[in-house]
């Protein structure tokens, strides 16, 4: 990689951010661009370029309260989801246990439909 001075970074910098209007602005009437939209595409490229696609997943399985909250999805709309199938459940060995969202096979299909 070329090094270089504080003002030719400047310079291509500016370059980059002004292709980059171009490239939303081509979109907008496609889609509302947002700051965070623009953010999101941001970092999905940065993934790409740099190689770092890591998802870390801190729970194999969640209860449905707690992807309720961390997704801020209302709990009986989860309770719809996991009756209709778009929220996948670690299969219950007894009527009363508790409703555990299975992250991987989330995961999995998240990619898959992407």
């Amino acid at each position: 990689m070329k090094h270089l001075t504080s003002l030719e970074r400047s310079i291509l910098q500016l370059k980059i951010m002004s292709r980059l209007q171009d490239v939303f602005s081509e979109f907008e009437n496609d889609i509302q661009i947002t700051p965070e939209y623009i953010l999101e595409t941001l970092v999905k490229f940065m993934q790409e370029v740099t190689g770092d696609n890591k998802v870390e997943l801190p729970y194999v399985y969640v209860s449905l309260e707690k992807y309720s909250k961390n997704t801020e999805i209302p709990l009986d709309t989860c309770r719809a989801m996991v009756a209709d199938g778009r929220i996948i459940t670690r299969p219950k060995k007894r009527a009363k246990d508790r409703i555990e969202v299975n992250m991987i096979a989330m995961l999995k299909d998240a990619v898959v439909n992407s």
